[in-house]
């Protein structure tokens, strides 16, 4: 009896201290809260997750300073008062953090006079597991990409969702979908085995057919649909760095080709209601994320700029009385809605404010009552670090996330002496091209931003000496080029001209030459070494022309290349991973040995031993049940091993980045559930009553 006793004893302190051991830190609470909030659309749980934050761990007054403001947005979302509450504590007592800006700035909104705001109603729509992109005219249907990359209907009046287009193949996908004036047809793209088709269906999801279809385009999009129903506006990306504003017959699919723009890339332009004008934003100048907004005539040649400060200003959407366009500008600070009237093509006076702050949301349209629909941003990558041990190839312990900035996808790298991680960044939620790159301090956390003068890049490898960084990205006539970074002034300089594509690109371990992928050969696509102080190339591997080339990873002593290959027309499901140890050898491909219908997506990159190369897997057929990471030797034989990520939930990663000790690994992960997931809202009632709908 008495052993029962003391061994009751062991247990309940064990059970004591395990519990302490694994409670939630304040930090954990708050990407919860976060993921609640944004992803989930969830803002009454996100609220009772901000108040235990609050309650628990008020001895970290950031963080709950922190927890306030967000409670705050939560509450002003649902059309609570208890947000002026929260904003109000947070001045009252956390004036000496720095969200008491914010909360001044939140409360001051909250409480300007009722003639500006009076009648103004948001309220939340829909939230589910897809990417809402359109609303119909009279506001009852609402456009999707469902996770199964399928086209979905949902009718806002009944609940009901229906899907109105059935996939081909495991490798077809659907996007852009825009709504005939009438509500009864969808216009959208769908990309087969490489072709890109413009389509017409019904929201019964019958009388399908292709509009239109060019091998000479490789980019395309639908914006907006002519108010008299007879022509698409769409848009074009060729080779060259080709970008066209067209329109599209519906009647015949003929084109008409209204502006060409260089590399300069634009926003998404939309008729006026009488159809007359098109208005849309662009970035003037290549260095420059800034955007400016333009209209021009429909009837003829003339361009009219409309909003021209030095600020960011963009995607415009007309009201739909026509009598000016409302748009998103960051010129007060945080990004908030502005009007701006437009008379007979002309601005008429200055913009004016009409809604503060509008945080993560993208408009998707007016209806014709005047409401604005618009989803809430939920782009919610996170960057990791997690220990490793390299013998097993076990993740110990539970992934810690590095920064609360905004993180893009895929783009982290250590640097080779171990002091520093680097990742890629922006600065503004919207803006995907604003990339920067943030270093960060693996002793100390600090961190420094280089804002390279690129449009878009994406991140790849650090140079041997940890001096400089390997970035790939687009000259000013779209071609991909591989760019060196000064990892302390941020300035860049060509090393190789790589094809129209983002390939991947890495250093040798001499740190003399380059390996990188060139998507742009006439045959399936080439891996070359360019030599960096005599500009000689070599060519390792040149793939059929029947298959195309992905993912060129090379291991960190330079010995081994590792690259997927896939059929080129995606007829044959299935890719293969290949190694490789020398220019012009035969490689040889991995025996994977995955269970079930699971195939090879992407490489990972390879240990610091160079051993073994690690890449993920997944099932085309349960995409929900998220991707495999595994691990297997270069020299094949044995089974690959998985590596579990020990999180919560199905996450998206294709890059990791091991530090030099072969101990830790980073990696930038997207929640598989959670960034596809749209919440829709519509603000009513909030522009003057002079330019509402009539």
């Amino acid at each position: 009896m008495k052993r029962l006793q003391i061994l009751f004893a062991v247990l309940l302190i064990v059970a004591l201290v395990g519990g302490v051991a694994f409670a939630q830190s304040g930090y954990d609470l708050f990407q919860k809260a976060l993921a609640k909030e944004r992803a989930e659309g969830k803002l009454e749980e996100a609220i009772q997750l901000y108040k235990q934050i609050v309650r628990e761990h008020a001895s970290d007054r950031t963080l709950a300073a922190k927890a306030l403001v967000q409670m705050g947005r939560c509450y002003e979302k649902l059309g609570n008062v208890e947000a002026q509450k929260a904003y109000e504590r947070v001045v009252r007592e956390y004036a000496d953090q720095p969200e008491v800006t914010e909360a001044r700035v939140r409360l001051a909104a909250l409480t300007k006079p009722a003639s500006s705001t009076t009648g103004v109603v948001v309220r939340q729509v829909w939230t589910g597991l897809g990417d809402a992109t359109a609303i119909s005219r009279d506001g009852r249907f609402l456009a999707y990409l469902g996770f199964d990359s399928a086209l979905y209907v949902r009718d806002l009046v009944t609940g009901d969702d229906r899907r109105i287009t059935n996939l081909a193949g495991d490798y077809e996908r659907v996007w852009s979908p825009t709504f005939s004036p009438d509500g009864k047809l969808v216009a959208y793209v769908r990309s087969l085995g490489g072709r890109l088709e413009l389509r017409l269906i019904s929201l019964d999801g019958s009388a399908g057919r292709v509009l239109y279809h060019s091998d000479e385009v490789v980019g395309l999009g639908t914006f907006d649909w002519s108010p008299d129903g007879k022509q698409i506006l769409t848009g074009f990306s060729k080779e060259g760095g080709i970008n066209q504003i067209v329109l599209v017959s519906v009647a015949d699919g003929s084109v008409r080709v209204l502006k060409t723009f260089g590399y300069l890339r634009i926003g998404t332009p939309r008729f006026s209601p009488g159809g007359r004008y098109i208005a849309y934003d662009l970035a003037t100048k290549e260095e420059s994320p800034e955007r400016d907004i333009f209209l021009f005539d429909t009837d003829g040649d003339r361009e009219f700029p409309l909003v021209t400060q030095a600020a960011d200003d963009f995607r415009p959407v007309w009201t739909p009385d026509g009598s000016g366009l409302l748009f998103l500008s960051a010129r007060a600070g945080s990004t908030g809605a502005w009007f701006l009237r437009v008379v007979d093509g002309k601005p008429q006076g200055s913009p004016e404010l009409v809604k503060r702050d509008m945080g993560h949301n993208v408009p998707i349209g007016f209806t014709q009552n005047g409401s604005l629909y618009y989803k809430e941003w939920s782009d919610m990558a996170e960057l990791y670090t997690v220990s490793l041990d390299p013998t097993s190839g076990t993740i110990t312990g539970q992934p810690a996330t590095v920064t609360e900035r905004l993180v893009t996808q895929n783009g982290e790298a250590w640097s080779p002496n171990g002091q520093y991680l680097a990742y890629s960044s922006r600065r503004s939620s919207f803006q995907g091209e604003a990339r920067i790159i943030v270093i960060r301090s693996v002793q100390t956390g600090e961190e420094y931003e280089l804002a390279p003068a690129l449009h878009r890049f994406d991140l790849q490898d650090w140079s041997p000496d940890s001096r400089s960084l390997l970035v790939t990205a687009r000259d000013k006539d779209g071609r991909g080029g591989a760019y060196r970074v000064d990892a302390r002034t941020g300035d860049v300089a060509l090393l190789a001209m790589t094809g129209f594509a983002f390939d991947t690109a890495n250093w040798f371990a001499n740190g003399k030459s380059i390996v990188f992928g060139r998507s742009d050969s006439p045959v399936g696509g080439q891996i070359v070494e360019r030599d960096l102080e005599t500009g000689h190339e070599t060519e390792w591997y040149r793939a059929p022309a029947s298959l195309k080339l992905y993912y060129v990873e090379a291991s960190a002593d330079g010995r081994h290349l590792a690259f997927i290959l896939r059929d080129r027309e995606m007829k044959v499901a299935g890719a293969s991973l290949m190694v490789m140890t020398a220019a012009g050898e035969k490689p040889h491909k991995l025996d994977l040995r995955l269970k079930g219908s699971d195939e090879v997506d992407s490489i990972l990159g390879f240990t610091p031993d160079s051993r073994q190369v690690l890449f993920n897997s997944f099932d085309p057929g349960q995409l929900e049940r998220g991707y495999k990471y595994w691990r297997i030797s270069v020299d094949g034989g044995a089974d690959p091993q998985e590596i579990r990520l020990n999180l919560d939930r199905p996450v998206y990663t294709e890059q990791m980045s091991f530090h030099p000790d072969g101990q830790r690994i980073a990696f930038t992960a997207v929640s598989l559930h959670s960034s596809s997931k749209s919440a829709v809202w519509v603000m009513e009632n909030f522009l003057p009553a002079s330019k509402a709908a009539k």
